[in-house]
């Protein structure tokens, strides 16, 4: 049963992106296939706190246009 869930937003989900996208990992199961392809952001009270350049460029919960609230 699949949930239409395309964005995480999580306080670590720039490790959680890196875990997922492990060249390995990606092709194990069904849910391992899709985590590769979601969004994953960085929650915006923690975001303050990740100094790292990688997860500054891809887990930006500024950036994405589907957590941007109207």
């Amino acid at each position: 049963m699949f949930y239409l869930i395309d964005t995480i937003v999580y306080d670590d989900a720039c490790h959680l992106k890196k875990y997922a996208s492990n060249k390995e990992r990606v092709l194990l199961t069904e849910t391992t296939q899709r985590m590769v392809n979601m969004a994953m952001v960085v929650d915006k009270f923690h975001f303050k706190n990740h100094v790292d350049k990688w997860c500054k460029n891809n887990c930006n919960p500024y950036k994405c246009v589907e957590i941007q609230v109207l």
